[in-house]
């Protein structure tokens, strides 16, 4: 059984997913690894463990499929290609959605909060259009 957060916890992380962009420079939006490092470092802050954790994000819309990290073919230079979310127990962070703004014209939150029923599945979680609002 997938250990659950406290209510504590909960509240941390919903903190930290209305408020990221109230610290952070929003010229870091597409900047993964160190936007999902500074949510990890806030939550272990707070005694929440939190680690960072490598996966592919994909939009499905009835304009196609958008993939962001571990893509095969070629990518700009100037991008990883990877992706990297903030992982704790049974919930993801993940606060460099602009990505898919960016480089795709999708219009998303600056950080979406989700959680996950299991972590060691491929695909581990879907998120309802509904969460984005």
């Amino acid at each position: 059984m997938v250990a659950l957060l406290s209510n504590f916890e909960k509240k941390i992380v919903k903190k930290i997913k209305e408020h990221f962009y109230d610290i952070v420079p929003h010229q870091l939006k597409t900047y993964c690894v160190v936007d999902s490092k500074i949510a990890c470092q806030v939550m272990n802050h707070f005694d929440v463990n939190a680690t960072l954790f490598p996966c592919q994000l994909r939009h499905y819309s009835d304009k196609g499929i958008n993939l962001v990290g571990f893509v095969e073919g070629k990518i700009s230079s100037a991008q990883w290609n990877g992706h990297v979310i903030c992982k704790t127990k049974n919930w993801f962070l993940d606060p460099s959605l602009f990505t898919l703004s960016k480089y795709f014209q999708i219009e998303v939150p600056s950080v979406l909060k989700v959680r996950a029923d299991d972590f060691e599945k491929h695909e581990f979680v879907t998120c309802p259009l509904e969460a984005y609002h």
